[in-house]
Parts: C-alpha cells; sequence; structure tokens
C-alpha cells in the first residue's frame, strides 16, 4: 500500500520492527525506534532554530546516520532537504547553496573547512551544523539533536527534497520532488522488480546525494524494513570488499564501473566475498555484456541493469530478476508509460526516450525555460536514444547530444565500445567524434587496459583489426589512444565532452 509520504511506511516500521536495524555501519547501527525519535528531535530543534515549512536546508556529509537524520527531520517537518554531492568542485558547492537559497548548511568533518571557506559566498546561509565537535561559530550536531523537543513527523504529501544534477553539461540543475516521488518508487521498482523483504540487508556504493543512492538509502531501507549499511568512505573494491566481508550484504546497488572495478581488483589477487549476495543493481550507465556475464560467473548472481535519472528518481527500465536479456537495459517498471520518439516527431520502436510515472520532478529549481524543454506533455524527455524489440525489452543507444555523423553515416559510440570491449586487455571505452581538419567527425576510441598487459602499440593494432573485422568502415576508429582512466563525474558517468577537446 502506497503512502503519502516515506513517515507512513516509517510508521508501518515502528509497528512491525521497531527495535530491528535500519542502519548499521562500521561501530554503530540505529533501529526504526531510534530513527523515529533522532529524527523528531532534529525537527523540533531545527523549528526552534527558526526553519519553517518550504525552507531549504542543504547538506555536504559522507554516507551515516547524521545524513539520514537531517534529511528525515528536514522532509518530515515541511522544509525541503538538498543533499549536495561532496565530490562537487567548490564553485559549483556554492552554485547550488545560492541556487536553491540554502539557509543552513549540515556537513561531515571532513568538510567543515570547505564549508567555512565558502561561508562568505553562500548569500542565504545562517548557520552551519557540523557532525564531530564543531568549531566557535558552528554548531555541532550531536549538540542540535540533544536541545530538541520532539516535533511530529508529518505523513502529507508535498514538497519534500531537490536532488541536483551532476553538472556534465552545465551548472547543476535542481530537480524538485515531492514525497509521493519516493513512495512511487519504493511500490513500483522496490516491491515489483526488486523484491526487498525486511529479512535483506542492502548496501549502496552510489551515494545518497544522487538519486539514485537517494531512493536506495532513504526509499528501500523505510519502505521494506530491511537494513543499509552506511560507509563513510569512498566505496572503492577495497573498502567495499570489507562491506561484505563485515556486513554480508544481500542485495548491491552500483554503477557498472563500480563493477569494472571489483572484477579488476579480484584479478590483481584482491578478495572479495559475495556468499551472501541475491542478486546486485546496476544503474547510471550502460552496463556491457561482459562486465555481466564476469560478474555472473564470479558470484554466481546476476545484475539487474536498470536505467533511471535525477528527474525520475530511481528506475523506469530494468532488467527483472526471471527476465533478463543480455545487453538490454531491460522492460519498462510497472506504472511507467514510455514512448520513442524519432527526430521527425513519430512514435515508434527507435528515438529518443520519453518517460511518465509517478516518481517524475514537479521542475528545476528556478530554471523554468529547462523545464519546459525537458517536461513535454506530461512526459520528462530524458535524452537519451533506445532501441524496442518486439518483446518490450529496450536496448540504449547513445545520449542524443552524444551521437554524431562519420562518412555522413550516424555513429552510435555504444556499438563501437560494444565491439573493442571484446579485446581481451580492453578494461575500458569510451568514443567520441573529434572534428578533423575537413569539418568532418573523426571516430576516436579511447581506451583504459588492464594491468600487467602487452605492450600499448601492440594492443591498438589488434584494436584496429578487431574493428576492421567487425565494424562498417564508417564506424571503425579513426584514431585509438591509450589513456591511463576515462575522466567521469562524481555519478560515475564518462565525461565525453572531456575526451572531445583531450
Amino acid at each position: 500500500m502506497q503512502h503519502p509520504s516515506i513517515f507512513g511506511y516509517l510508521a508501518t516500521q515502528l509497528e512491525e520492527r521497531p527495535d530491528s536495524n535500519a542502519y548499521v555501519y562500521r561501530g554503530g547501527k540505529a533501529t526504526f525506534r531510534e530513527l523515529h525519535s533522532g529524527a523528531s528531535k532534529l525537527a523540533g530543534a531545527l523549528k526552534a532554530r527558526g526553519i519553517a515549512p518550504g525552507d531549504r536546508v542543504a547538506m555536504v556529509m559522507q554516507d551515516s546516520i547524521e545524513l539520514v537524520l537531517a534529511i528525515l527531520a528536514l522532509m518530515g517537518m515541511g522544509a525541503i532537504a538538498v543533499p549536495i554531492n561532496p565530490a562537487l568542485s567548490e564553485a559549483d558547492i556554492s552554485h547550488v547553496m545560492n541556487d536553491s537559497g540554502a539557509r543552513m548548511l549540515f556537513v561531515s568533518e571532513t568538510y567543515l573547512d570547505t564549508a567555512l571557506t565558502l561561508e562568505p559566498k553562500l548569500e542565504s546561509l545562517q548557520a552551519i551544523v557540523a557532525a564531530g565537535p564543531g568549531r566557535l561559530g558552528v554548531t555541532a550536531f550531536a549538540t542540535l539533536l540533544e536541545s530538541g523537543s520532539p516535533e511530529a513527523l508529518l505523513n502529507t504529501d508535498g514538497p519534500a527534497f531537490i536532488v541536483y544534477t551532476s553538472g556534465s553539461t552545465g551548472k547543476p540543475k535542481g530537480a524538485l520532488h515531492f514525497h509521493s516521488d519516493i513512495c512511487c518508487i519504493i511500490e513500483a521498482i522496490g516491491r515489483q522488480v526488486y523484491e526487498i523483504q525486511p529479512s535483506d540487508r542492502m548496501f549502496s556504493a552510489s551515494r545518497t546525494p544522487f538519486a539514485y543512492g537517494f531512493g536506495n538509502t532513504i526509499g528501500f531501507t523505510i519502505g521494506f524494513g530491511a537494513p543499509m549499511i552506511l560507509l563513510s568512505e569512498r566505496p572503492t573494491p577495497e573498502s567495499i570488499a570489507k562491506v561484505f566481508a563485515e556486513f554480508d550484504p544481500t542485495i548491491f546497488f552500483a554503477v557498472p564501473a563500480v563493477f569494472r572495478n571489483i572484477l579488476e581488483f579480484r584479478r590483481q589477487g584482491g578478495s572479495f566475498a559475495t556468499k551472501s549476495l541475491k542478486f546486485s543493481a546496476a544503474g547510471g550507465e550502460n552496463l556491457p555484456p561482459q562486465t555481466f556475464n564476469e560478474w555472473q560467473e564470479f558470484s554466481n548472481t546476476p545484475i539487474l541493469e536498470t536505467i533511471g535519472s535525477t528527474e525520475l528518481l530511481h528506475g523506469y527500465i530494468t532488467n527483472q530478476k526471471q527476465r533478463i536479456k543480455l545487453g538490454s537495459t531491460g522492460l519498462a517498471v510497472p506504472g511507467y508509460d514510455i514512448k520513442l520518439i524519432d527526430d521527425q516527431g513519430r512514435e515508434g520502436q527507435h528515438g529518443v526516450l520519453f518517460v511518465k510515472g509517478g516518481s517524475a520532478f514537479r521542475r528545476y529549481w528556478n530554471n523554468d525555460e529547462k523545464t519546459s524543454e525537458t517536461i513535454i506533455d506530461g512526459y520528462v524527455r530524458t535524452g537519451d536514444i533506445y532501441r524496442r524489440d518486439d518483446e518490450g525489452f529496450y536496448f540504449f543507444e547513445g545520449r542524443a547530444d552524444d551521437m554524431f555523423k562519420s562518412s555522413g553515416m550516424w555513429v552510435s559510440p555504444i556499438d563501437v565500445e560494444d565491439v573493442l570491449r571484446g579485446h581481451a586487455d580492453v578494461n575500458e571505452v569510451a568514443v567520441v567524434g573529434i572534428p578533423a581538419a575537413d569539418g568532418a567527425f573523426e571516430v576516436t576510441a579511447f581506451v583504459a587496459v588492464r594491468g600487467g598487459t602487452k605492450p600499448q602499440d601492440q594492443i591498438i593494432e589488434e584494436l584496429h583489426e578487431l574493428s576492421s573485422s567487425s565494424l562498417p568502415r564508417y564506424k571503425r576508429p579513426k584514431q585509438i589512444r591509450i589513456v591511463a582512466e576515462l575522466p567521469r563525474n562524481p555519478t560515475g558517468k564518462v565525461q565525453r565532452f572531456k575526451l572531445r577537446t583531450a
């Protein structure tokens, strides 16, 4: 049963399993009773400090119980939570703070110096709250929490949180979501696709400030009573391996690059135990079939590839446990209406992906022009190009702004990347069109190879041979460049615009 807000689900957990763990982390845990008590006390403290319904409050924090409590307290009192990815540049953090008009900023101790440096530039900021001991002029999180009298957490719909895009094509844009949006993903994908149970233990390598991580960490935990493992440090293969060894997660959420990095970690001799795992889910970018196969062979469990977005909060197309088609992003999630529109404006089996569903954002904060470009007749224009087969499976062909013409023919980078990825020494690859002297575009591949492999010149020669035998002439890379790693934005997506100017 879908509730008006996450607090309806929290009430259910308080009735059915109040002393079960909601969150576990190295050195601590929080039960659902403690979660509710902490959030209501913090809401009371924030109200006493002048935070009112509709006010925006930001947080630059590691995944932690303090971050979760701040989000719940703010949403429960009618304010709007603005989680900010700590990996953003100082300029982008300042932009998000000023664009949202955040009156207060919660920070982890690690980011307090950054916050104090930025403070003079933050136009609406009135107070900083720091997890840890705090400093002169900075309120300690624990002190604020203890000062609060419990405040009822409102179980009503309305504006709840703003998730900012990664800013890969300009300044980050704030997608405003309502309480009911997170309830939609609980029911649509958490219940109907993932079938999450209270007995599960979840771990999300995707951080809470990202829409995908927010849905996992806040939505699925409280929606199903299944504990979430919180990792405050950066999710490297080494730190994730420690999580698996200590907490035995049954469901693992990550982006494809994380799965590739773990597989490479194992190839280099690292220990990684997956005995508890039931399945994993991958979002954020296209999952290469090779990564799926290697992970399944290693863990004996599948990866359910998913596509979602900041604007839709979580997945709206996904492979399902009993229906996986290799190379496909999967089937439409129940409750989402999806259509493909070609460059002539006709709906069919191929084109730009448009999505309508209950988790869709309401508008971009302070950006009506971009809102009207993105929400068209109730559908969100994603900018992804897809084709759909006769069974209803969707296949990603690239971003509309990543496609380019070579020899007068359209090239999808995905087609070329899939071929080059078949070489045994290739770890990851990205293909872009780079302008040539005559104004045309040259197919250019940037390749990161596995450690301890053969000479680079030999790999490049073999990749040219592979592309010649597998691709039509206009899709074959004119140049192949070996790089140490591909540039990625904070969400893990490849920043192709940087490769175009490399």
